[in-house]
């Protein structure tokens, strides 16, 4: 029985044929290898042509390790390339996320900013329409507070014109008086000037047989001489409860506006320096009325004659106080006028004595003030002055509690 024969022959045509397609997608790397298993197949072929088909087999095993081993390093190849391909887009779709993100982030910063910036533009602007609003707020306070002012001044200037009003009728009626009194003056006065003239020569020398008649005649004058002043003052001694402020202030004014009727040009500073808190007084009004307006008249006119000579740069001033002391109430009036150049100032309280004149002035004022302060008011009457620059009037009232 003759043996089968294993037919490689169509073997080896299956196996070339199917060579190609698993060759396919070599690229040149495997070009040795290519080769390689082109010598293996022609080797084979000549072999099993001669019927060597052990060796041809030997050579297919090896051509079949070399297909294989091509195979396995096409895959890992194609391997290898797919993953290298999918981390490049792995890491490119990362880069683009990141990208993105960074995107993202960027216009979440940007809108924050924006956001903040909002913000900061809708607290601006409430400032600053808070502030327009304070502003407005301020002016009309202010124009308020302007509005309220000016009635205050307008106020005060309707009190101070009828204040004046007041005065300038004080004055006139002052005027009237002064006018009846003078006429009284004028009668009188030469006979009170030979009577003083004579009496002086008489009571000088205390040897004269006239002295004793002297004296009592200085007596009688000085009694007329009170008279006289209570009929043309309207002096009657009824004493009544008076702020003394309230009047002083009164009188001051009347003494300015009567000096301002006789010299329209007459300026003099006029410091009111009164005490807020001082006790009422009983006192006379009408006499204390003479009695200041005497006081003040005579510093004007001090401060008015030492204007008319002196230099350049020297300001009249006169200052009126008044103080509670501990036992009486004080009324000062000081100026920076001539002053009184007599060793002893207490002269100037003296009967007749004047500096002034006698062809203007009786020399009556200050004997007829202290009489009224010392004698009706049991009070004091004191002068102070330093010759050239000025003097200094002193008038006390008892506190009436110690009265």
């Amino acid at each position: 029985m003759q043996k089968r024969r294993f037919p490689y022959s169509l073997m080896l045509i299956l196996f070339f044929s199917a060579a190609p397609v698993l060759l396919q997608g070599q690229d040149n790397n495997n070009a040795a290898r290519k080769l390689q298993l082109g010598a293996y197949r022609k080797q084979a072929t000549e072999l099993m042509n001669t019927n060597k088909n052990a060796p041809a087999l030997e050579v297919l095993q090896r051509y079949g390790q070399l297909q294989e081993a091509i195979i396995i390093a096409e895959r890992d190849s194609i391997i290898n390339g797919l993953t290298e391909t999918f981390n490049k887009g792995r890491k490119q779709r990362i880069q683009e996320i990141s990208s993105k993100e960074e995107t993202i982030k960027t216009l979440q910063s940007e809108n924050d900013d924006i956001d903040a910036e909002n913000l900061k533009m809708t607290r601006n602007t409430l400032l600053f329409f808070g502030i327009l609003i304070g502003l407005a707020v301020v002016i009309l306070l202010n124009r308020f507070r302007t509005l309220a002012s000016l009635k205050e001044q307008l106020e005060l200037s309707n009190s101070q014109i009828n204040r004046m009003e007041g005065v300038v009728s004080a004055v006139k009626n002052l005027d009237s008086k002064a006018a009846a009194a003078s006429k009284l003056h004028h009668t009188i006065d030469q006979e009170l000037q030979n009577a003083n003239s004579f009496i002086s020569r008489i009571t000088s020398d205390k040897q004269h047989a006239m002295y004793k008649n002297g004296i009592a005649l200085i007596a009688g004058t000085k009694k007329a001489i009170g008279l006289f002043a209570d009929e043309a003052g309207s002096v009657t001694g009824e004493k009544v409860n008076t702020d003394l402020n309230a009047l002083i202030d009164e009188i001051t004014d009347q003494a300015y506006h009567s000096m301002l009727k006789q010299s329209a040009e007459f300026q003099c500073t006029v410091v009111r320096d009164l005490e807020k808190i001082l006790p009422k007084v009983d006192i006379d009004p009408h006499a204390i009325r003479i009695v200041m307006f005497s006081l003040l008249t005579n510093a004007l006119e001090a401060v008015k004659d030492k204007k008319s000579r002196a230099p350049k740069g020297y300001e009249p001033k006169i200052t009126i106080t008044t103080r509670k002391l501990p036992r009486f109430v004080q009324v000062r009036v000081k100026d920076n006028g001539t002053g009184i150049s007599e060793k002893d100032p207490k002269k100037v309280f003296e009967p007749f004595y004047t500096t002034k004149g006698k062809e203007s002035h009786t020399g009556l004022g200050l004997s007829e003030s202290q009489r009224i302060i010392q004698v009706l008011h049991k009070g004091e009457l004191l002068i102070e002055s330093d010759p050239g620059q000025g003097s200094d009037f002193i008038v006390r009232f008892p506190i009436l509690s110690l009265m």
